[in-house]
């Protein structure tokens, strides 16, 4: 069997026409089968050797943003409206406005105050909007620019897939759910803003270094994986082994696929192990070609589509890997060879919503029925 190289992975670029027939998961949102439509589709067929870039390498700092890949559900907020300060002059003296409009939130224009009588400097930034509800202007003060660093190392202590998000966190008068502007013109002001000379203090970057790992459903979780795999049980398959591939890069062997029949038949493949070199060859259990869509109810929503794989070891025991380029291979293999692979790949697409605390900690979260 032959499998052609591997291109280079970027999300980017993304995946195209990855389907997993058969298999949604309604919790985690909006199954889509066809990933990306207009990217840049993968040509895989099946091979003696896999050659590639890294197999679990993504840089994922061209995150895609579109609001038309998700549905901008608003959140309510309910609150006590006399928490929320009104612009006075008791508050400081305003010494520069600028304007902006949310795609999500409307207009609202960003104050600079200063509060110590010094007009050169400012102590306090306000966002100021229009509130229907007391039909008056509001002000709500910013309380800090954070920086999300996001690293995935998997249950083999691998790294892959690195990302950055950037929000604006507004006081919103409830500590844990400030609200959250992440469009690029306000971040890119704020951010000026830090590095001001007239900033007295106003606002800072706080900057969140977090690792997260791929798990169970194809999902991601807080505190990246260390490596469990060293020590699995191996799995020893009972079926006759039809054949198998290197997995190679730079002319480097990395691992090993291995392709079982079960029932005697040497074209039905039901069984597909992987075997990372100095690791115990394990099942494949299930591929997930997930997107995964970071504050789906903020201004501008950053996603990736990815490659998880789910392996099974001698106890049963489960083990979790983001590994795209394999992942994608084994999509497309099936793809191109759907009898043969009928029970020996399985896999899953659906698209993974996450809500994104203060402090940077990722939750997965339902999405609503259409």
């Amino acid at each position: 069997m032959t499998i052609r190289p591997v291109t280079s992975i970027s999300t980017a670029n993304a995946y195209n026409a990855v389907n997993f027939e058969g298999k949604k998961k309604k919790h985690s949102g909006k199954s889509e089968y066809i990933i990306n439509p207009g990217a840049q589709k993968l040509a895989i067929p099946l091979a003696a050797a896999i050659t590639m870039a890294p197999l679990n390498v993504i840089d994922a700092k061209g995150l895609h943003k579109n609001n038309s890949d998700i549905d901008n559900r608003k959140i309510e907020y309910v609150d006590d409206i006399s928490s929320i300060n009104t612009i006075s002059n008791e508050g400081g003296t305003i010494i520069e406005s600028k304007n902006f409009v949310s795609d999500k939130y409307g207009p609202y224009k960003v104050n600079l105050i200063s509060t110590d009588g010094n007009n050169k400097t400012f102590e306090k930034i306000a966002f100021e909007a229009y509130n229907e509800l007391v039909k008056k202007n509001l002000s709500n003060d910013v309380k800090q620019l954070a920086v999300y660093n996001y690293q995935v190392v998997s249950d083999d202590g691998s790294k892959s897939t690195s990302f950055t998000l950037k929000n604006v966190l507004v006081d919103s008068g409830m500590q844990s759910t400030p609200f959250t502007y992440n469009q690029d013109n306000i971040v890119n002001y704020i951010e000026k803003l830090i590095d001001d000379p007239r900033n007295n203090k106003a606002i800072d970057k706080v900057v969140y270094n977090r690792t997260i790992r791929p798990s169970a459903d194809g999902n991601f979780q807080n505190v990246g994986g260390k490596d469990i795999l060293k020590d699995a049980e191996p799995f020893k398959p009972n079926g006759k082994l039809i054949d198998s591939d290197d997995i190679t890069m730079e002319n480097k062997v990395l691992g090993k696929l291995r392709y079982y029949s079960l029932n005697g038949n040497d074209n039905d493949i039901e069984l597909v192990t992987y075997q990372k070199n100095g690791y115990p060859e394990l099942r494949i259990f299930n591929l997930y070609t997930n997107k995964h869509v970071f504050e789906p109810y903020s201004e501008v929503p950053s996603s990736f589509v990815t490659g998880i794989m789910e392996l099974s070891d001698g106890n049963r025991k489960h083990y979790y890997l983001e590994e795209p380029a394999l992942v994608f291979a084994l999509a497309d293999l099936k793809a191109e060879n759907p009898e043969k692979f009928k029970y020996g790949i399985m896999g899953e697409s659906n698209t993974i919503n996450y809500l994104i605390t203060p402090k940077g900690a990722i939750m997965p979260v339902a999405s609503e029925e259409e």
